[in-house]
């Protein structure tokens, strides 16, 4: 049965009026959820860091560099989250059914306290080894740069920034990144950052707490006896 927007069946078979729908903020998500409101004839709330009550909520604006407090009365609240704006639910305790899945080959994006995005002074995706091994021996998941993800080193899901995935981890390597706004937007509430890029001048050595104006390959011959990495 295909149900009008804001219907759904709930486990007993009857139809139950939705209240919220809500996403983390990611593109895939910021490009359907648009349609949905327009469909329930609401608004959508993008950004969400923090929820105050039934109807009050504080979202992000001009690119994170403001925080607005909005009410919505609407009958259906459609609204996007920033998910590292939130403290993880417990993993133990809860009712729901477990399965086992596979593990995968990479860390992901929004999942651990370490961080290593890579930008577009990689210059070529033949060089991804060197951030995977990086990352792999740190634990830390692979990011990039919209820079690098539209020069083609890697797929749209590894964005980071603006219009890609919000992150905050407890460090954050940015590799060859240059720190556009559109990219700060994402990572700027990193505990703490280092920055790795030949010029001097990056605006991402603005917001870093530690910085390294040197060519990224020089640096990772440098680290391969500490971290042994074999590149």
């Amino acid at each position: 049965m295909i149900l009008p927007f804001g219907l759904n069946i709930d486990p007993q078979g009857d139809i139950v009026e939705l209240k919220n729908i809500i996403s983390i903020l990611y593109y895939a998500q910021q490009n359907l959820l648009p349609r949905v409101s327009a469909k329930l004839d609401v608004v959508t709330l993008s950004d969400i860091t923090e929820v105050k009550s039934q109807d009050t909520v504080v979202r992000t604006i001009y690119a994170g560099n403001a925080l607005a407090t909005v009410k919505c009365n609407e009958k259906v609240k459609v609204f996007t989250v920033r998910g590292t704006s939130f403290e993880p639910a417990a993993v133990e305790g809860g009712s729901a059914a477990t399965e086992q899945g596979t593990v995968l080959l990479h860390y992901t994006v929004d999942t651990l306290d370490f961080f290593v995005p890579l930008g577009r002074g990689l210059k070529s995706g033949v060089n991804l080894k060197l951030l995977y091994d990086l990352a792999d021996k740190m634990g830390a998941a692979v990011g990039a740069s919209r820079a690098a993800v539209d020069a083609g080193y890697v797929p749209n899901d590894m964005q980071v920034g603006q219009t890609g995935k919000i992150v905050a981890p407890e460090l954050y390597i940015a590799v060859g990144i240059s720190g556009a706004i559109q990219h700060l937007a994402g990572m700027k509430n990193s505990k703490i950052i280092v920055a790795v890029n030949k010029d001097p001048e990056a605006p991402i050595f603005q917001v870093a707490d530690y910085g390294l104006a040197e060519d990224l390959f020089k640096v990772r011959l440098s680290m391969n006896p500490y971290m042994e990495v074999d590149i």
